[in-house]
């Protein structure tokens, strides 16, 4: 892919095999056909878990979550899908710290970020003039993660990971996050459809979102009501 990067243009070439079969009648049909069945539900909670189910069923991975920010940036677990030797996190809420700002920040740019192996060696990139400004790989989908991030996964006992953004008015909701209990290796074609699938996800969350808003509203008022009249 071409990226531009201020004045300077980044290309990255990775080697892949070539899928087998008509990549838009094996993957992007049945991904597109599953997002509808979803579209009907009308409970978050429920949405958040078939979500999560479908993607671990397409994507091929070990354990699959969705993890939902707060008004603070904490984050809970909101539904998971896994194989049976995977831990389970449903539930589970981790600090702000967890995920700094810089690193919510790129995964607002980023859509999808992909390890494919938590113990390969990170390449460093050799610049031919030292002095020049650093180069911004903020839209690369080869760059490395920090090795803070590395270690926490391996701390996890996770090998490969891939984390879908889900994104509301440029502002970070949520992730999907895919782990893998051995190195994976997600290819391009896939990953683009892994973007679509957030994308698609991200509308359907925003308009929940705001039904949810709406209801709770209309239960507050209502509790209003009931209280004015009591006193009365």
């Amino acid at each position: 892919q071409l990226i531009l990067a201020g004045k300077r243009i980044i290309i990255e070439v990775e080697q892949g095999t070539s899928p087998d079969g008509d990549v838009f009648q094996d993957l992007f049909i049945p991904i597109r056909d599953s997002l509808w069945k979803l579209d009907a539900e009308s409970d978050i909670n429920r949405y958040a878990q078939m979500a999560t189910e479908q993607v671990r069923l397409l994507t091929g991975f070990d354990r699959v979550m969705m993890y939902r920010f707060d008004a603070n940036w904490d984050g809970e677990v909101i539904a998971e899908s896994k194989v049976p030797d995977a831990d389970s996190y449903l539930g589970n809420r981790f600090p702000a710290s967890d995920i700094p700002p810089q690193a919510r920040e790129l995964y607002t740019r980023n859509l999808v970020r992909i390890i494919s192996d938590v113990d390969a060696e990170q390449v460093p990139l050799l610049m031919a003039n030292a002095s020049a400004a650093p180069l911004d790989l903020s839209y690369s989908w080869l760059r490395s993660m920090s090795p803070v991030h590395v270690e926490y996964l391996r701390n996890m006992g996770v090998k490969a990971s891939l984390s879908i953004s889900l994104v509301q008015h440029n502002k970070l909701w949520g992730l999907i996050a895919c782990h893998h209990l051995s190195p994976k290796y997600i290819g391009l074609r896939s990953r683009e459809l892994d973007e679509f699938i957030g994308r698609v996800v991200s509308l359907k969350l925003i308009n929940m979102d705001i039904q949810e808003r709406e209801a709770l509203s209309h239960r507050i008022r209502d509790l209003l009501n009931e209280m004015t009249q009591r006193i009365r």
